[in-house]
């Protein structure tokens, strides 16, 4: 089963909303159609526009086109994948085909921290994010959120990326045991010390990484 998580649906809504407006612009179905095909060349444009045919409501119209934006060009590449898709995959899986609706590929997306009642965006990976939330659990002051939807530490977690035991890094983190290989997450670990004014080493318990085929401990 696939799941999308809410901040992943609140990302795909965020990269669709210029084509939303433009839709919403349309004083016709038809006009719908003619826009669609200047907007996506070939077969598939022609495609978009035919299965229009039925429909008289442009309400209707330009939710068909977005929801056939979103399957075609944005979640396709999940359809068959069994866990939890975040936003981060959503960014990095892009075809030529939409990177030419929606931009390149990228591992880094908009992350938007909200610090009592001041807002900064910043560009962030996966790890360093989720290294972030790693030391911000139960800091109530702090939320991260992309496209207006905070990132949840444990719906995170739930993606497995960190538990996967075969990775470089082996760190825990208030008892919870994860590992990783990007080091961003050791950066978003000490981003987040330093924004609470503690000593990162403090956090961590234990960090070990991979040296010729054995775990051993790591100094840092």
């Amino acid at each position: 089963m696939t799941t999308f998580l809410p901040a992943t649906d609140a990302y795909i809504n965020h990269l669709l909303s210029p084509y939303s407006g433009a839709l919403t612009q349309a004083p016709s179905v038809e006009a719908i159609k003619q826009w669609i095909q200047a907007v996506i060349d070939g077969e598939v444009g022609v495609a978009f526009a035919a299965g229009l045919d039925e429909i008289t409501d442009v309400t209707v119209a330009a939710e068909t086109i977005l929801q056939s934006l979103r399957a075609t060009y944005l979640t396709q590449a999940f359809q068959d994948k069994v866990g939890v898709i975040t936003p981060w995959d959503v960014a990095e899986q892009r075809t030529p085909e939409s990177e030419k609706l929606f931009g390149p590929a990228s591992k880094s997306i908009e992350v938007m921290v909200t610090v009592g009642p001041n807002h900064y965006a910043h560009a962030m990976t996966l790890p360093f994010a989720f290294g972030l939330l790693s030391v911000l659990q139960g800091q109530t002051q702090f939320t991260l959120s992309v496209a207006g939807v905070p990132i949840i530490y444990n719906e995170i977690l739930l993606t497995h990326k960190f538990l996967d035991e075969t990775q470089q890094f082996h760190v825990t983190i208030g008892g919870q045991a994860m590992w990783f290989s990007d080091p961003e997450f050791i950066q978003g670990i000490v981003t987040g010390a330093q924004w609470l004014n503690v000593d990162p080493k403090t956090i961590i318990t234990d960090l070990t990484g991979l040296v010729e085929g054995e775990r051993k401990p790591l100094q840092w």
